[in-house]
């Protein structure tokens, strides 16, 4: 059997991408397909991602080198590229495809872990152009949702398109969710950046707090922004807060999936997501959900059935999503169980993993 070329950033840094990259190549190798995996990730913390420094040219080197070596020298039936498709990841990546495609001969599987193409495009001719060049050049476009299918059928065809919701898997003996906790336990659990909401969520908390309301707020995830802990840590200096609003650092494992599994309600108001993997977490461990109305989301979150779409985000929106759980405190196990079950029939692990060897399956017999 020809062998299968990943070039796929994984970790360290953990972030969703690098998270569901790392599941694809076990299932992969696990499954007894034989692969050649190349990292392509430049940074090592998310606090250098987006920086320019001397390290990462060498990786680049090293990375375009790579490439080019098992190109000419170690023949691949499949290269399996998993992309960011903006700015200067946008480059690397269309570099690598088009080296792979004309040097390697190969079969191009891109797999899309973002959204915004269309947006893109519409700005730039150019731009429009080398995506098109880049999706001519490819075989299969995994992408994560149907509701994303738009963003780029300007410059793709519908038939190369594969949707493969992404999954995790946790272990089940710890798959507990208990009664509602009283004050209701609420949980942010993201890098802590502004993008992802953590101040807004921070606003939203101080709020209900100083008017008295039953609630507790955790924190989970990294710093990144300066300005951003200079908030948290004000907060949680702060006498009225220190009972309830707390700060837990970055959590992974075994740590993460309890954590999940002992809060009420999940709160993820991000302004720009795809399909994000801590929702899928959330949900399979029952949690209900209030987040943003944008990417694949929708497809994933229910306003009143698993909990609730906020169009615009703002610290009031967020309120008001929060007090129909305290003035009604069946709604957490109600709308929790409902996100299990769709958890269980559109993004369990199981199901990832068929599609994902069904997928490489075909495109070698074919």
């Amino acid at each position: 059997m020809k062998k299968i070329l990943l070039v796929m950033e994984l970790p360290p840094p953990i972030h969703g991408q690098s998270t569901i990259n790392k599941q694809v190549a076990d299932i992969l190798k696990d499954a007894g397909f034989p692969c050649i995996i190349i990292n392509s990730g430049l940074s090592k913390t998310m606090g250098v991602k987006g920086k320019v420094t001397l390290e990462k040219f060498v990786l680049l080197f090293k990375l375009f080198y790579e490439v080019l070596k098992v190109s000419i020298f170690r023949k691949c039936k499949i290269s399996y590229i998993s992309i960011y498709p903006f700015g200067v990841p946008f480059l690397i990546y269309f570099i690598i495809t088009l080296v792979l495609k004309h040097v390697g001969h190969n079969k191009i599987v891109l797999h899309l872990h973002a959204k915004g193409i269309k947006d893109k495009i519409e700005n730039s001719i150019l731009l429009k152009k080398c995506y098109v060049y880049l999706f001519n050049h490819t075989d299969v476009v995994i992408h994560l949702s149907n509701n994303l299918i738009k963003d780029i059928l300007d410059v793709t065809e519908l038939n190369k398109i594969r949707i493969i919701p992404n999954a995790v898997e946790m272990p089940e003996e710890i798959l507990r969710k208990n009664s509602p906790h009283n004050p209701l336990r609420v949980l942010f659990l993201s890098n802590m950046v502004v993008a992802k909401g953590c101040l807004v969520t921070l606003e939203a908390a101080k709020r209900l707090l100083l008017s008295d309301e039953p609630f507790e707020f955790w924190f989970v995830g990294s710093w990144v922004q300066s300005n951003v802990v200079k908030e948290f840590e004000s907060v949680l200096k702060d006498d009225r807060f220190r009972n309830s609003i707390k700060y837990f650092g970055p959590k992974y494992g075994d740590d993460k999936e309890r954590i999940l599994c002992e809060s009420d309600i999940f709160i993820f108001p991000s302004s720009d997501e795809c399909l994000p993997l801590v929702l899928i977490e959330a949900m399979q461990c029952g949690l209900p959900i209030i987040t943003s109305d944008i990417g694949a989301i929708p497809e994933m979150v229910k306003t009143g059935i698993n909990g609730y779409l906020i169009e615009k985000i703002t610290p009031e929106a967020l309120v008001d999503a929060l007090l129909n759980f305290s003035r009604n405190p069946s709604l957490v196990n109600k709308m929790g169980g409902n996100s299990k079950l769709i958890y269980r029939s559109n993004y369990n692990y199981d199901l990832f993993k068929r599609n994902i060897i069904g997928l490489f399956k075909e495109l070698i017999d074919n």
